[in-house]
């Protein structure tokens, strides 16, 4: 409702919204390439992060097979408008979406893990307490825990702001 969150938060909450409804639903962590937020931070933190990042995504199964869902995070607004900030760069990611993104929710077979935009796979887990608590989750460095509320409200800003231009 708020429209805020990561895919990490937001894919929390599916899990247990989908448990709670009767489906048996887990986490898919692997690292994304940092460029997904390249337009959303500033250059000089952007250069200080990591190569990769922690990313997750859901998988439900469903008739005995496991379905992937990754287009819930962004709304349509959101999405909208991000695509056409990317879509007036040279980038193949940035602004939270990668040029090959789509939001229609479709549930996917795989995600693939090993492509350009997800380079590592750290499995499923059933309990993501379990995977935060791994030696395979990019913990965040003191600065970035310092700086995550003002950066995450300067962010929320232009995400906003993507959002009010997807009318334009």
């Amino acid at each position: 409702k708020s429209g805020i969150g990561q895919c990490n938060n937001k894919n929390n909450l599916f899990v247990a919204l989908l448990r709670a409804t009767g489906y048996k639903a887990r986490i898919h962590f692997g690292e994304i390439r940092k460029e997904i937020l390249r337009g959303l931070i500033s250059n000089n933190i952007y250069n200080r992060l990591p190569a990769t990042l922690s990313h997750s995504w859901i998988e439900v199964e469903l008739n005995g097979d496991w379905k992937r869902i990754d287009t819930h995070i962004l709304d349509k607004k959101l999405f909208l408008g991000a695509k056409r900030a990317l879509k007036n760069t040279n980038w193949d990611m940035g602004y939270a979406v990668a040029n090959i993104s789509i939001s229609d929710f479709v549930l996917h077979d795989k995600l693939n893990p090993g492509t350009p935009i997800i380079p590592k796979d750290h499995g499923t887990w059933d309990d993501p307490m379990l995977y935060y608590e791994s030696d395979q989750y990019i913990k965040p460095g003191l600065l970035s825990k310092i700086l995550y509320l003002p950066l995450a409200a300067r962010v929320n800003a232009k995400l906003n702001k993507l959002r009010h231009e997807s009318r334009s």
